[in-house]
């Protein structure tokens, strides 16, 4: 009887074993995810949104992405940051937005970039801002280093978010703005801009803000 009862133990702790195991692989990338999953594997929800009473599409979506609830939180821990409820209200319009996921990305990047610009001390995922000198005008470019992250672009009259995208070397970020592809390629002190049209300009860094 004692056997029997030891086998049946052992059979139970090594399938909660694999179970554990199986919840660990989704929650670190390594078996599948999904919303779902992502937001189960975040270690803690934004900071923004009470998850639990998430309405419309904008909120629920932010709840639902790893990577958004990582930049929510950097968002809100910056030192000097002060909740804006108008610009919530703004990030909630994204749910008119035919490309849902890349408004908010614009909205939350946008909005580190320029916490960032006043001078407020940033760490973590955030990085910069670095300052280029591409062509005849100047770009300030924030880094957002999550995953798969992204960089926001400060022009003259023109800013931009747009996401990481693999490379074989580099710190590449490629999107479509208004329709019309844009791409970054960082690689150390230098980076290839292709505006809209396919106009490449060379930049080379000029200085950053540390962290």
């Amino acid at each position: 009887m004692r056997m029997l009862v030891s086998l049946v133990a052992c059979l139970v702790i090594a399938a909660c074993s694999d179970a554990e195991h199986d919840a660990a692989a989704d929650a670190d990338g390594n078996g599948s995810m999904n919303a779902e999953t992502a937001a189960a594997a975040a270690p803690e929800g934004p900071t923004t949104i009470d998850c639990e009473r998430a309405s419309g599409q904008a909120e629920q979506a932010v709840c639902t992405d790893r990577e958004l609830i990582a930049i929510d939180r950097a968002m809100s821990e910056m030192p000097g940051y002060v909740a804006d409820p108008e610009w919530v209200a703004s990030r909630n319009e994204c749910s008119r937005s035919d490309d849902l996921r890349q408004c908010l990305l614009d909205y939350y990047v946008g909005r580190i970039a320029d916490l960032a610009a006043k001078g407020m001390k940033q760490g973590g995922i955030v990085w910069g801002p670095v300052t280029l000198s591409c062509g005849t005008e100047d770009v300030s470019a924030l880094f957002i280093r999550s995953d798969p992250g992204a960089v926001h672009l400060k022009m003259a009259e023109q800013r931009l978010t747009l996401p990481h995208v693999s490379s074989a070397s580099g710190a590449k970020y490629e999107g479509r703005i208004d329709g019309q592809p844009w791409s970054f390629w960082s690689k150390g002190k230098e980076a290839l801009l292709v505006r809209a049209g396919g106009d490449e300009i060379t930049c080379k860094e000029l200085g950053r803000i540390d962290d």
